[in-house]
């Protein structure tokens, strides 16, 4: 989900709490705190996490003295290693370096499953290359664009005798837990009382739950699992018709509570969820089932696209 969509919910979850309403009306802040706490976990991800990531190989071509070749040669020879000895490792990928443009600096990277071989290719300078890096699984079947500094991360594990390949390792790795949602609900109570606390961890939680819908997984129990758990692979990120109804029904649910806190409330509930918020929402939907149709297999081979989306996201937010 993108950043508003969160927030929106983080909200709208924190008004259901018994006596948050009540306070907002008072001129409380305690309603934001919970879309505010929404935003937590990509907030660490984004501009903590991925800056203490370290990595075994930092892709940063110079296209003026090196070949698409040679970075392919590059890459291949970290996942032979990984092959080979069975010792995860990762790669973070930069745009290329000491040229003018963006487009001078962009290039695509593909991970061919059937023939094992990374290929690297620069648009600009048609240029090409290609090389054997033995059995890969898990990786995007168009490949990735790099074209944002601070691009993508790769982390390769063996798998039996092949190199799955892990995207942005660092991301959901330990913010997206419900450990760490219990924290920061216990950081708001103690600092700012049994709302305030109610409400972040609410908030942080829905964050999570949402991100959990996707392809890519959290670490629901960090620090006491180590790995990502699979998400339900039901959304991306970037899809807009999701995330226009999440923050529809957020925001229709939020405009019910703070009027059933009136002394006499505006808004007959029946029609008006039937109506103005769950009819408008299910239109969005069936609008994010048709491009799903039409898009299945691009859906099912690529499901990097939500990861990406999140970079972008998250470098902005």
């Amino acid at each position: 989900m993108k950043g508003i969509a969160h927030f929106a919910t983080g909200m709208c979850l924190a008004s259901f709490i018994p006596g948050v309403v009540q306070g907002a009306a008072n001129g409380g802040l305690v309603i934001a705190l919970g879309g505010v706490a929404a935003l937590l976990p990509d907030t660490f991800d984004f501009r903590f996490e991925r800056y203490f990531a370290t990595h075994d190989l930092v892709i940063e071509p110079d296209f003026v003295v090196e070949t698409p070749q040679e970075v392919a040669d590059r890459i291949a020879k970290i996942i032979q290693q990984t092959i080979a000895d069975g010792v995860s490792r990762s790669i973070q990928f930069h745009p290329g370096k000491s040229l003018a443009s963006l487009a001078h600096r962009t290039y695509h990277v593909e991970f061919d499953h059937l023939y094992g071989e990374v290929r690297v290719f620069n648009a600009v300078h048609q240029a090409f290359g290609s090389a054997y890096a033995g059995p890969i699984e898990g990786a995007p079947d168009d490949g990735i664009e790099i074209s944002e500094l601070g691009g993508p991360s790769l982390r390769f594990h063996r798998v039996s005798n092949a190199a799955v390949v892990e995207f942005l390792p660092w991301h959901r790795a330990r913010t997206h837990s419900i450990i760490v949602a219990l924290i920061v609900g216990a950081v708001a109570l103690a600092l700012a009382g049994t709302l305030a606390g109610a409400a972040a961890f609410i908030g942080y939680l829905g964050h999570i739950v949402e991100d959990h819908l996707g392809h890519m997984g959290s670490n629901l129990l960090w620090p006491f699992t180590r790995t990502r758990v699979a998400g339900a692979r039901l959304l991306h990120s970037s899809d807009a018709p999701i995330n226009m109804a999440t923050i529809w029904i957020s925001l229709g649910l939020l405009l019910l509570n703070l009027d059933r806190a009136r002394v006499t409330p505006l808004i007959t509930a029946a029609p008006y969820l039937l109506l103005g918020v769950f009819a408008p929402a299910a239109l969005m939907l069936m609008v994010q089932l048709r491009i799903a149709l039409r898009q299945y297999v691009p859906m099912v081979a690529n499901p990097a696209a939500e990861l990406f989306s999140e970079i972008e996201d998250g470098m902005t937010g």
